[in-house]
């Protein structure tokens, strides 16, 4: 950009730099022998920690370094379905990057947008809200628990039959 290239040029060369870079790592590698061997599975290095027992949706920790180099290169912190279509319906991922007191605020914010847009309110609209329910809660961790717990039980309403019906 400094010799002159415009945004959109330049963050398309970056990224495009970024994902041949990536290709070169270890851990790519090691998934790449593993990638097509069977249709739409995961692979095994993607799921790290299941942290919702036999709740949905399923929360997982999953390994970020591995969604940003197969899916998108800006994942960070957290994703849901509505937002990233690789993340199966009734999942939502927290990047394995996350500190662990960083998590539970993350989470939140992740279901509470899921459940708005599951709804049918934009991207936009639903993050904002859910950053303004993580910050309530950040400066008010008390109310926490409260507010998972009223987002755990709007986002297990949220089912694949339920959803195929709004598109």
């Amino acid at each position: 950009m400094d010799d002159g290239t415009d945004y959109d040029t330049a963050i398309t060369k970056a990224d495009a730099r970024e994902k041949r870079e990536r290709k070169k790592s270890a851990l790519m590698q090691k998934v790449q022998k593993e990638l097509g061997k069977t249709e739409g599975e995961y692979p095994k290095e993607l799921y790290i920690q299941k942290l919702s027992g036999e709740a949905v949706p399923k929360i997982w920790i999953v390994n970020g370094e591995l969604v940003r180099d197969l899916y998108f290169i800006d994942f960070t912190e957290g994703g849901h379905h509505f937002v990233y279509d690789f993340v199966p319906y009734n999942e939502v991922w927290l990047d394995n990057d996350l500190a662990p007191a960083e998590r539970e605020f993350v989470l939140l914010h992740e279901l509470h947008e899921r459940y708005l847009m599951f709804k049918g309110m934009d991207y936009d609209h639903a993050h904002s809200s859910s950053s303004y329910i993580e910050y309530q809660c950040r400066k008010n961790p008390k109310l926490l628990g409260e507010k998972m717990t009223e987002e755990m039980v709007k986002n297990a309403q949220i089912v694949p039959e339920l959803v195929d019906t709004l598109v």
